[in-house]
């Protein structure tokens, strides 16, 4: 499969949307806010959307989710142990960042080890909490045509380039994220593109190389 990935840096804390665009069709991950902006790449690149990727439940990544699921007719999928941050927005951070009361319900539920197929493009699901109790992350390495990179992982807050996301927020955990750095970031393939819910992309290798929470 070929991809094409773009990247939209949209809402209050600047958080990265991804847009995954192939044979015409795209799947949206984490849809932070300012949905028109989504949805102008879309109609500029003539895609058809075909579901909303969730990794985790905070209101930074999902805020555009319902009026892009409602505009295009797909299904939101989250981590099965995310639902109850998704539907309290004082879990979701909605209400203390932005006194707004935001909720969402997915219309699926997935937990680690979960394989997803969208016309042809393979994901799987791996479960890499800490951040928060249900956050995951997106996989792939059905990509033997891509020129840039053949495997990918979309890791939400879990991993950033040099860093990891904050264990001190609404069912983080920081014994849990260790364990989530240890037995599961560390045994991904290193020459693996990291694509994260912030800053830039980097990859497996670099970060065991140069991220002190790796190292």
């Amino acid at each position: 499969m070929k991809i094409e990935v773009e990247k939209l840096v949209l809402g209050a804390v600047n958080t990265n949307v991804y847009l995954i665009f192939y044979n015409g069709n795209c799947i949206i991950i984490d849809p932070s806010d300012e949905a028109e902006k989504i949805i102008a790449l879309i109609e500029e690149k003539g895609a058809r959307p075909l579901a909303i990727l969730l990794t985790h439940g905070h209101f930074d990544h999902i805020m555009a989710a319902p009026m892009l699921a409602e505009k295009y007719g797909i299904k939101i999928y989250a981590g099965e142990a995310e639902r109850q941050l998704l539907q309290d927005s004082m879990l979701n951070l909605g209400k203390s960042f932005l006194g707004v009361d935001f909720t969402l319900e997915a219309d699926k539920y997935l937990k680690g080890g979960d394989e997803l197929e969208f016309e042809g493009f393979k994901l799987k699901v791996i479960y890499t909490p800490g951040h928060t109790v249900g956050s995951i992350s997106f996989y792939s390495d059905d990509l033997e045509e891509n020129e840039s990179f053949k495997r990918v992982i979309f890791t939400g807050d879990a991993l950033f380039a040099g860093s990891i996301g904050r264990v001190d927020f609404p069912t983080g955990n920081e014994a849990v994220m260790r364990r989530t750095l240890t037995d599961v970031i560390k045994k991904i393939p290193q020459d693996t593109v990291v694509l994260a819910g912030h800053g830039m992309a980097t990859t497996i290798e670099r970060e065991l190389s140069h991220n002190p929470y790796l190292i």
